[in-house]
């Protein structure tokens, strides 16, 4: 129960009123030096449910030294941060869940879709992000991009889906693409799947086709913006598609380069 017995407190930590260990901010970059020198040194199980209290702390710094060393623990840190777990409470429960899927990924699956139901606000929000954790969220994933109302709910969840690499996901996707691109370029910055990476290609090779198509004519704002938008996304993707696109960009001519920026 992480409570003190007596002896030298450990530096970085103080004893509450209730004998509890709680970590104290005053010292905490002096415990991020030491685990950063010497990791194995927070595992000892008196310590951890410290860490998990911490979790909550005000000191946004301290928190996530904390979230990093649970999380390192992989998998058998799963129990202590299921334990007590409120599915509507606020930014410490928040940080459970992130590293739950940090250190047990799929493992934790099952432990997130029984919460989500009862879940509120922030803490639903951060288990919908979880669920790109496991290809069989595939299908809930998919029902709550159709129910969500527009929001970040319907967002989290989009971005999910792209996480997954799975045929329906990427046909979902792809749909949304055609209505709203740029709305689902916004989703897809960040995501390093190879269905968000074949999808940002697609919607490249589009715009490339379309600019092609009228090589005099000068760029419109819309086209430069989505240009941009396109370049930012592709950030971080790769696969065979990415890279015949990057074959495409360099066969561009000087000519082409500077009717584009003409259009900016």
């Amino acid at each position: 129960k992480a409570k003190f017995n007596g002896g030298p407190v450990p530096l970085g930590y103080r004893i509450d009123s209730e004998q509890h260990y709680q970590l104290d901010p005053a010292t905490a970059p002096v415990v991020q030096e030491a685990f950063q020198a010497h990791p194995e040194y927070f595992d000892d199980y008196r310590v951890l449910p410290a860490l998990v209290s911490g979790l909550g702390d005000s000191y946004g710094e301290l928190a996530d030294l904390n979230a990093a060393i649970l999380a390192r623990q992989g998998p058998d840190i799963l129990p202590l941060l299921e334990a007590g777990f409120d599915p509507a409470g606020g930014r410490a429960m928040v940080r459970r869940v992130e590293v739950m899927e940090r250190a047990a990924g799929a493992r934790a699956s099952g432990f997130f879709t029984a919460q989500l139901p009862r879940a509120k606000k922030e803490v639903r929000l951060a288990l919908i992000a979880a669920l790109g954790c496991d290809p069989s969220n595939g299908a809930a994933l998919l029902e709550l991009c159709r129910t969500e109302r527009k929001g970040a709910a319907r967002d989290l969840a989009h971005q999910a889906l792209a996480r997954l690499d799975i045929p329906e996901g990427e046909a979902y996707l792809a749909e949304q693409a055609e209505q709203d691109p740029d709305k689902l370029l916004e989703l897809l910055q960040g995501v390093s799947s190879r269905t968000a990476s074949r999808i940002t290609a697609r919607l490249f090779e589009e715009t490339l086709d379309r600019m092609e198509a009228d090589p005099e004519a000068m760029l419109p704002q819309e086209t430069w913006r989505r240009l941009k938008a396109l370049c930012q996304t592709l950030e971080g993707k790769d696969g065979p598609e990415v890279q015949a696109l990057y074959r495409r960009l360099a066969g561009l001519t000087e000519r082409q380069l500077d009717r584009q920026a003409a259009g900016e």
